[in-house]
């Protein structure tokens, strides 16, 4: 009895976390929105192939971190947008470039569809309009994610 208490616990436990909703986008550990410093990125996501400083007077204090075809952008040391191309970071510590796009039930929150290959998803109501959210574009032929997309409102690509 004891044993099918603890399993029954354990299973309740691992599904809960599974299946419940993230309270934040996060890539690497790094929060969709938040402020971090160069040390901070590059112990999160390693050495960039390259930084671009911007000079844009539009949005001013940019900076870019490109990873080959992944780029995360910060504003002032805020994460204002991140694009990944490939499997080399993860969202939320589970969904990745080249997964199935069936997996995103596993990260909890609302999956909105935008267009036929394209879906929003954010952790719940409010963090649409108060933070962001990510972008998913998946193939349509054999269902795997493509490009994974975070912004926070009001920031354009």
């Amino acid at each position: 009895m004891k044993v099918f208490i603890c399993s029954l616990l354990f299973s309740l436990f691992v599904i809960t976390n599974l299946y419940s909703q993230h309270p934040s986008i996060k890539v690497n550990g790094l929060e969709l929105g938040q402020a971090y410093t160069d040390s901070q990125i590059r112990d999160s996501l390693g050495n960039p192939t390259s930084v671009l400083t911007g000079s844009d007077d539009d949005i001013p204090g940019v900076t870019t971190y490109l990873y080959n075809n992944n780029w995360f952008t910060f504003q002032n040391g805020v994460l204002i947008l991140f694009v990944i191309k490939t499997s080399q970071f993860k969202l939320n510590n589970i969904l990745t470039v080249g997964m199935n796009f069936n997996v995103t039930s596993q990260i909890g929150g609302i999956l909105t569809p935008f267009d036929s290959r394209t879906y929003c998803w954010y952790p719940h109501e409010n963090y649409r309009t108060q933070v962001g959210c990510v972008t998913i574009q998946y193939n349509t032929l054999d269902n795997s994610i493509i490009s994974i997309v975070g912004e926070t409102p009001g920031f354009i690509l």
